[in-house]
């Protein structure tokens, strides 16, 4: 096994969310790109560059699919960032009206004769 980012200085995380159909790409985009600065365990000026883009990448079943690279120090854990990062991309969606979409199941219940 071998641990690619041991002695690295910057890790990374690539990160997706899901929108609903419909909703202004644009503002979500913004919304990620908030959120992911205005983070303390991000790195949003990695190597002396604006935070990172995010993308449209995808049509998926229920929903418009958005992707970005999140970049932080080794000495944070992923799974603290992606979580600091998903609450704060959670809150402003919230905030913002950008419905986050879910399946659901209708059951219909046919009456036996």
């Amino acid at each position: 096994i071998t641990n690619m980012s041991h002695n690295k200085k910057i890790r990374s995380a690539h990160m997706k969310f899901n929108v609903a159909y419909g909703t202004d790409i644009e503002k979500a985009m913004n919304a990620i790109k908030t959120a992911v600065t205005e983070s303390e365990l991000t790195i949003p000026a990695w190597k002396g560059k604006e935070y990172g883009p995010v993308y449209f990448i995808s049509y998926a079943d229920s929903s418009l699919v958005l992707s970005t690279t999140v970049y932080y120090e080794p000495g944070n854990a992923t799974e603290f960032v992606l979580s600091d990062i998903n609450t704060r991309v959670n809150d402003i969606f919230a905030k913002e009206g950008i419905e986050i979409p879910f399946n659901y199941v209708n059951v219909v219940m046919k009456k036996e004769d």
